[in-house]
């Protein structure tokens, strides 16, 4: 495309990112803000503050040599399960809340 394109209407569109960026790292900075406001709305005991850094995604590449862990079936397996687990206890307390005394 570059080699198709003049060279006055390239510098056009250079001097149009410079003042209006664009592009999928401007869009997850968008993205982070409004995730950083909704986080931040949400009251918790920790008062934490959240930065807009936080909400931004780190594409890094893996040091040459480096692998990254893998996770057998069955350890896979396992932390769902104990997700699934810990889920229907917190689904059990909040039914129990809900219907605090049967009437029959």
């Amino acid at each position: 495309m570059l080699a198709s394109i003049p060279l006055p209407l390239f510098l056009e569109w250079m001097d149009y990112y410079d003042v209006e960026p664009f592009g999928e790292e401007r869009a997850d900075l968008r993205c982070a803000i409004i995730a950083q406001v909704v986080a931040s709305s949400i009251p918790t005991k920790s008062r934490k503050r959240y930065k807009v850094k936080d909400f931004m995604p780190v594409f890094e590449k893996q040091p040459s040599g480096a692998t990254k862990p893998t996770q057998t079936t069955a350890q896979m397996q396992a932390t769902f399960m104990a997700f699934a687990e810990a889920q229907n206890k917190t689904m059990a307390k909040k039914k129990t809340k809900a219907m605090p005394g049967k009437r029959e």
